[in-house]
């Protein structure tokens, strides 16, 4: 069981890698998702611990569930905004009328980003829970340190996202494009615990790794 969860979840792990293969992002995401989820329910099992795979389940899903329903809620909006150009007779998508269907259709879409937001920053904290359990079964603590890493990168980006909508209803705000490069810093630190949870599934050992004694 606990060989099984080990070999699924490096796999599983360094799958993302793949994304950067054209056609092959969306597939390397999705088996990355299930073989962790898969290796999560293997050491739940192994260490008699029915949260390891709980948490992780909700951690998983929920992120993936919000940014479903934000994306209906963008389609919606897009659709509605080209409707509403093409009824008043404009003829091309230019910067002005791409800022005036923009400044209609921010609620919308400050709606959309918050359920993404939101959700991904509930879903990683039962994740974070889930891979503190693993810390505390396994010994490894980098599991966790990868947990912290990813909860703490998805709140530093929901709070920079949350100050730009904010300057973006300020007119006397000039919008620099510094701020927008500030949401990189919540993806490198996601980044950052990404490699830690890489190294955590190669410092855990198998029954057959571990040194004869």
């Amino acid at each position: 069981m606990k060989k099984q969860a080990v070999n699924l979840g490096r796999i599983g792990i360094l799958l993302p890698i793949a994304a950067i293969i054209p056609y092959l992002g969306n597939l390397a995401g999705l088996g990355a998702l299930i073989l962790l989820l898969i290796s999560f329910h293997n050491f739940s099992k192994f260490y008699e611990t029915p949260a390891i795979f709980n948490k992780a389940l909700v951690g998983f899903i929920l992120p993936i569930a919000g940014s479903i329903v934000g994306g209906i809620i963008l389609a919606i909006t897009a659709a509605s905004a080209v409707f509403s150009v093409a009824s008043a007779g404009e003829s091309s998508f230019n910067v002005e009328v791409l800022s005036k269907v923009f400044a209609k259709s921010s609620v919308s879409i400050s709606v959309a980003a918050i359920i993404m937001l939101a959700s991904s920053v509930i879903g990683l904290y039962f994740l974070l829970k889930s891979m503190k359990m693993l810390t505390e079964k396994s010994g490894i603590k980098h599991f966790k340190t990868a947990g912290s890493l990813y909860y703490i990168g998805m709140i530093v980006t929901t709070i920079i996202f949350v100050v730009i909508m904010v300057l973006f209803f300020i007119p006397s705000v000039d919008m620099s494009p510094f701020l927008a490069f500030l949401l990189l810093i919540g993806s490198i630190i996601m980044l950052v615990g990404w490699i830690f949870h890489i190294i955590a599934y190669f410092t855990i050992k198998t029954d057959e790794e571990l040194p004869e004694k």
